[in-house]
């Protein structure tokens, strides 16, 4: 229900890195960091100070951030209400990495 970016941005918020949040995402630094620029580029403004020893927000990330943290943990109730509705149940499944 969010845009996806959404999450990995704060991800990378709070990795402090695009290499860190996309080793625990399981995808690659660049995918992170294309998904990044597209969200920079949606919203218009700078959300990342990038430097050689990481990552670092800037007010409007800092901004974003704190929204987004409240946008995703309401739209995860807004949908786990609309089941609760439907009387339908869920079912996560979860595999581990490959080894």
């Amino acid at each position: 229900m969010y845009s996806p970016y959404l999450a990995t941005f704060i991800q990378v918020a709070d990795c402090g890195s695009f290499s860190k949040a996309a080793e625990k995402m399981f995808v690659t630094p660049a995918s992170v960091m294309k998904q990044m620029n597209a969200l920079e580029n949606r919203v218009g403004v700078k959300l990342l100070e990038r430097t050689n020893r990481g990552i670092l927000l800037t007010k409007a990330g800092q901004s974003i951030y704190s929204d987004g943290k409240r946008i995703i943990a309401e739209s995860e109730e807004a949908v786990r209400r609309a089941r609760k509705a439907a009387g339908s149940r869920q079912y996560i499944i979860r595999s581990a990495p490959p080894f």
